[in-house]
C-alpha cells in the first residue's frame, strides 16, 4: 500500500508530522431514522440517522480525533461526531490512516461511514445517483456546507500538502 511505504519515508527521514488525514467516503446522507448503523455496542453512544460526518482515528490519535471534531462544529452547520478507539474495532482502521499509525503517526479518518450507512457503499450496485444528495449539491439544504468545509483551516494545520487521496500535515 502507498501510504504505507510513504509513511515508512517519513519515519525513515525523520520528518515530523503534526498528522495525517485521510479522506474517505463522504457523499451519503439520510435524516430518516434507522439510516445509521454501528458495529456492536457503538449504537449506545452514537445517532440513529446517517446525517452527519465522522472523524475516525486509534486511541493514540485521541487528541486529534477531538480537534477535528471541535474545529469541523466551530466551523460549519453540518452535524460531525468522532471516535478513537481500538483500530479492531471494525471501521476504525478500514483507510490509509492505519498506515501512518504504523508509522507512529497520529492520524484520523473523515467519513461518512460508509457500509455502516449505505450497504451499497463498495458495490458493482454503486451509483453517483444514489448518494442521498441533490444533484445541484444540496441534500436537506447542508449538505452544501460540508462541501464548503476547508478542513484545512478548521483544523488549523499548516502547511499541508493536498494528493489525490491523502492529506498529510507536516509539522512547523
Amino acid at each position: 500500500m502507498g501510504s504505507l511505504v510513504y509513511a515508512h519515508q517519513l519515519r525513515r527521514d525523520s520528518i515530523p508530522v503534526a498528522g495525517m488525514i485521510s479522506r474517505e467516503t463522504i457523499g451519503f446522507y439520510s435524516n430518516a431514522r434507522g439510516s445509521q448503523k454501528y458495529p456492536a455496542l457503538v449504537s449506545l453512544f452514537y445517532p440513529s440517522r446517517g446525517n452527519f460526518i465522522a472523524f475516525v482515528g486509534n486511541d493514540e490519535s485521541g487528541d486529534l480525533v477531538r480537534r477535528a471534531v471541535r474545529r469541523s462544529r466551530e466551523s460549519a452547520r453540518f452535524p460531525s461526531e468522532g471516535i478513537a478507539g481500538p483500530p479492531a474495532l471494525p471501521g476504525v482502521g478500514w483507510s490509509d490512516h492505519r498506515s501512518f499509525w504504523q508509522g507512529g503517526y497520529p492520524a484520523i479518518m473523515i467519513t461518512d461511514t460508509a457500509v455502516f450507512r449505505y450497504v451499497r457503499t463498495i458495490t458493482p450496485l454503486s451509483t453517483g445517483g444514489q448518494s442521498g444528495f441533490r444533484k445541484d449539491g444540496g441534500g436537506g439544504g447542508r449538505s452544501s456546507e460540508c462541501g464548503r468545509f476547508a478542513l484545512g483551516r478548521a483544523l488549523n494545520l499548516r502547511p499541508w500538502a493536498l494528493s489525490v487521496t491523502l492529506k498529510w500535515v507536516h509539522a512547523n
